[in-house]
Parts: structure tokens; sequence; C-alpha cells
């Protein structure tokens, strides 16, 4: 994602290109404008990212639309692995802003420590707040070691009845003013993750 010439810095990140990639994954065939509306993005700014994509060898552009290659099917298939499906939560009772995604990531719950990086990652991507909780032994916990009790039993349930969990996975909340900073929000938290060292 380095710019490959001397300029301003591009007006996206590398949460725009995991959704960027993911969107095209899922639906084998993405014209670039509805790229830059699923991705909140100008046309300049998409087709930058269409042009990353396809010196990566991840993407190429076709009359039908982009692409993925067979590389970018393989990264496509390692990010799903790592990051589920993100959903959008309603009436959980742990609602953060106007609209609210969720993400499951799997089996990283050895990488949160307290939950600072995730939030501070989602703030700076658009959310206005952000809350991560691991699962461990049928039971979710907000770190470092706090089980969810009391009022929150039953938003709690219906958390793990939506992203079905197994243990040591982790499932991040944000809330901001848009889906598209919601849902930019919630990938730039699951990065801390997946980019983390163990």
């Amino acid at each position: 994602m380095k710019p490959s010439a001397p300029g301003p810095a591009p007006s996206f990140t590398e949460h725009h290109l995991i959704r960027a990639l993911n969107l095209i994954g899922e639906r084998a065939k993405v014209g670039r404008g509805t790229l830059s509306s699923h991705l909140g993005l100008g046309e300049g700014s998409t087709r930058t990212i269409i042009e990353h994509l396809k010196e990566a060898n991840l993407a190429f552009v076709s009359r039908e639309g982009c692409e993925l290659t067979e590389k970018g099917k393989r990264v496509f298939g390692e990010i799903k692995a790592w990051i589920k499906e993100m959903k959008e939560i309603d009436r959980t009772g742990y609602e953060l802003g106007k609209y609210n995604v969720g993400v499951l990531v799997k089996g990283v719950a050895d990488r949160v420590r307290l939950g600072i990086e995730q939030r501070d990652a989602a703030v700076k991507a658009g959310a206005k707040g952000a809350v991560t909780m691991v699962y461990r032994k049928g039971l979710l916990f907000i770190p470092p070691s706090e089980e969810v009790k009391g009022e929150w039993v039953e938003p709690v349930r219906r958390i793990i009845d939506l992203f079905k969990p197994e243990d040591l996975d982790v499932i991040i909340l944000c809330g901001a003013d848009s889906k598209d900073d919601a849902e930019n929000a919630v990938i730039a938290a699951a990065l801390t993750l997946i980019n983390a060292k163990t």
C-alpha cells in the first residue's frame, strides 16, 4: 500500500483494501462504481485501490468489472479464515453509535491485551466507540478478565447467538455515525489482532 510516487498520502487505508478484497471475493465481479459506493470513497481513491490490487497481482479488471486473480482468491480465503462475516448489530444492548457493526475474529484471544488497542484503531478509523470481548469456556469476557454479568447477561446472550463463537474467538463491536465508518472501524480493530506478534 506504499505510494508508488511522491505526492499526497492516499485517502484510504489497509482496512479499505481488506473491505475491497472481501467485496470482490464475495461477489466474484464488482464494478468500480459499486466498489466506490460500498467503500464510501470517491472514484479517484477507488481507482487507486484497484491499481494497488492489480500491482500486487490480487485483482484484474475485465468488461464485467473487477475480479480476483488466483493469488487474490488465496488471500481472500486467508482473510476469511481470520475475519468472519461482519454483521450489523441491532437491539443487543451494546449499541455504541447510530450504526453498529460487529465481527468475529477466529482464535486470537491470546493476542488481546486490554482491548485499548482495538478501541484506538476503531476510533481512528471513524468509530464513536468499540468494545472487545473474548470468548472462553462458554463465557464472554471484557479484557483483561472481567466476566460479563448482571444487566448485560441478556445482551451478551444475543451476541453469542448472533456470532456463534468458539473457544478463544474474539468479538469486536463498533459504533459510528455511518455504516461505512462502522465497517472500516471494525476491520481496523480486527487487524490489530491479526497483525499482532504472538
